[in-house]
């Protein structure tokens, strides 16, 4: 009886910001949102683009970081994903952090902030999450949006540590662990988008069916970011590297490496954190349906922005009655 009151007198507030790559811009609507309803957050638990979200919102620069996303032109966007010697990655981070730098600043550790913060990232060598609860918080984020493949993994203390979501993508369990009583989670992996191995043969003199000419169109735009990113660079090695992430798929039709990699971390994501939900249940799940989305189409923020409100508008009953309800009547006691 006991462990049943203190469990039921406990209402801090977690949110629970699932790993995503792109998908992760929901986070932002979805944090407007929940502030909007005078939700109470007391910690956040983030992983990858979690933790990248979470941390721009507990520095009190969330506004700010929105209006500057939005800001940036879409033929700037290369600019961001510099292409590094593809020893441990193909992409370096070093813009992209210099960016993050503008909305928290380089000195602020964890232990600075008002709203607790914990930020997770996976141990190379044993696979395990490792949960940064203080130190720099730049360094923290840099470490959990290390995505495999894509960008460099970071080496701290004595380890080396990829993106949060290969180990845990929807860290709910920790936030329990941290006290939470009333849990919010973010699920950017609630389906796996399914891909055909059939190959696609035009007959001819017929004209290609509308999915192929869709699928033709996105396909044209990754061969522009490629060619875009190859331009930052004039070394001969890089650009033959990432001219050859854009080439036309050959006589096995198979994907390219960014569309390998991002495939492969959806598919992890979604059993991983199907995985979290069946064992640790939040007390609220949303669940933006960003299905189609890749791990670096950074373009598509506003449709991003606006299936997070449309989740949260989902799960809006269930919001304050199970958390905002629960939180003012416990406030009243």
């Amino acid at each position: 009886m006991p462990g049943f009151l203190s469990s039921f007198f406990n209402r801090k507030v977690a949110l629970v910001l699932g790993s995503g790559g792109a998908k992760g811009l929901a986070h932002i609507s979805i944090i407007e949102y929940i502030c909007n309803l005078k939700i109470p957050i007391d910690m956040i638990v983030g992983s990858s683009i979690g933790a990248l979200i979470g941390a721009v919102y507990c520095a009190g620069s969330l506004e700010r970081f929105k209006k500057g996303l939005i800001e940036i032109p879409v033929s700037r966007y290369s600019e961001f994903f510099e292409p590094t010697l593809p020893v441990s990655g193909l992409l370096s981070d070093s813009r992209i952090m210099k960016f993050i730098s503008d909305y928290i600043p380089e000195s602020m550790n964890l232990e600075d902030l008002k709203t607790p913060l914990w930020v997770v990232a996976t141990d190379y060598y044993t696979g395990m999450p490792y949960v940064f609860s203080q130190g720099n918080i730049l360094e923290a984020v840099r470490a959990s949006i290390s995505i495999p493949g894509v960008f460099k993994p970071v080496r701290y203390k004595e380890s080396i540590l990829v993106d949060g979501g290969v180990a845990n993508p929807l860290p709910i369990d920790i936030a329990c662990e941290m006290g939470a009583g009333l849990t919010i989670a973010v699920n950017l992996h609630p389906m796996v988008r399914i891909k055909s191995a059939k190959k696609n043969v035009k007959e001819p003199g017929k004209e290609s069916p509308k999915k192929d000419k869709e699928n033709k169109t996105r396909f044209d735009i990754f061969i522009e970011k490629a060619r875009s990113i190859a331009n930052i660079r004039t070394d001969t090695l890089i650009n033959t590297v990432i001219s050859a992430m854009g080439k036309i798929q050959g006589g096995e039709n198979l994907p390219n490496i960014l569309e390998v990699i991002s495939q492969s971390i959806d598919i992890m994501g979604y059993t991983n954190s199907k995985q979290m939900l069946e064992y640790n249940p939040p007390t609220v799940l949303i669940e933006p349906n960003l299905v189609h989305f890749n791990q670096l189409d950074f373009n598509r923020m506003e449709e991003a922005f606006g299936e997070g409100i449309r989740a949260c508008e989902f799960e809006k009953d269930n919001l304050i009655s199970k958390v905002r309800a629960m939180t003012k009547r416990m406030a009243a006691l």
